[in-house]
């Protein structure tokens, strides 16, 4: 009897598998009382029920032309690093530097000797005085460079901070945040560099050759935060029986114009229904959205990808 139920059991769930249809039966369509003006939301309304939707409005960053894209062509391209900057506990004292590279091979992460030379060898173009940091303690500054020239190559960004025990002043501490590199196109589109947030930056102490690498908020040392967009150097107490510090926190070289492919955004899932969305366009433009509807369970997926012309004034 118990063989008999099992067997009963698995027709069923055979069965149910087997009626699952992945087909896609979906069309979008816009609301009659749309009045397709910036700011002011759009409406598209559903038929069908698929189990995903996604919304690509053609803008910048949500384009379903980018989905595969990871490069950026470079034709026209400009490329811009952008951060701000603060000194705190003491004067800047030219104690931080801003260095850019398309001849550095990279850390290895291994070896002392291998990155201390690499560094020592390798090319560094000092972009501090363009940066304008700022001097005064307590100062801060928001840095926004060109650096297109370097878009042809693998580049390294590095911050390099020199300071020596005082009496009576502490060593500076330094804080970079807010960093992203910025790439902007002829039409005056922006987007993220993929390097902003990944640039792989590692601390690296040429005082310390047992652990050049340490990420640390001690005093003296390179804490680089995840995602990378902030870096403190922190401050070293005064006194002439405190070490000196030369600790530079260099990015992996990697090519400007990388960029992560656009996402749409999630309208629905197989938990939900909608019948209805609405967007709102911050720009006058033609667009073309895209839904991309999806039916899929574990043995089979069908897409159907609808497309739809708007103009906003």
């Amino acid at each position: 009897m118990k063989n008999s139920l099992y067997t009963i059991f698995a027709v069923i769930l055979f069965t149910s598998c087997n009626k699952f249809s992945a087909d896609v039966d979906f069309s979008v369509s816009l609301d009659a009382d749309n009045s397709y003006e910036v700011n002011k939301p759009i409406t598209f309304n559903f038929n069908g029920n698929p189990n995903y939707l996604t919304f690509y409005s053609g803008e910048s960053g949500n384009n379903y032309e980018n989905i595969n894209r990871n490069m950026v062509v470079a034709g026209g391209l400009e490329a811009f690093i952008q951060f701000k900057v603060k000194v705190e506990d003491a004067t800047g004292d030219n104690t931080l530097k801003l260095l850019i590279s398309d001849n550095f091979t990279g850390l290895t992460t291994k070896s002392y000797k291998a990155d201390s030379t690499a560094i020592v060898d390798s090319e560094w173009d000092d972009l501090t005085t363009q940066a304008l940091f700022p001097t005064a303690q307590n100062g801060e500054s928001d840095v926004n460079l060109n650096i297109t020239q370097y878009l042809s190559k693998p580049t390294s960004i590095a911050f390099k901070y020199e300071a020596v025990p005082n009496a009576t002043r502490k060593q500076p501490k330094w804080t970079i945040s807010n960093f992203h590199i910025i790439l902007k196109s002829p039409d005056g589109d922006q987007v993220e560099s993929l390097d902003s947030t990944r640039r792989g930056f590692v601390p690296f102490d040429f005082l310390d050759k047992m652990t050049p690498y340490t990420n640390r908020t001690t005093e003296g040392r390179w804490n680089v935060s995840f995602p990378q967009t902030t870096m403190v150097l922190a401050s070293t107490a005064a006194g002439l029986t405190k070490p000196s510090n030369l600790d530079w926190v260099i990015s992996k070289p990697v090519m400007l114009n990388q960029t992560a492919p656009d996402m749409g955004i999630v309208v629905k899932s197989i938990q939900e229904r909608k019948t209805s969305y609405s967007y709102t366009f911050s720009k006058a433009g033609n667009y073309e959205v895209v839904f991309v509807a999806k039916n899929s369970n574990f043995e089979s997926e069908k897409v159907d990808v609808k497309r739809i012309r708007v103009s906003i004034k």
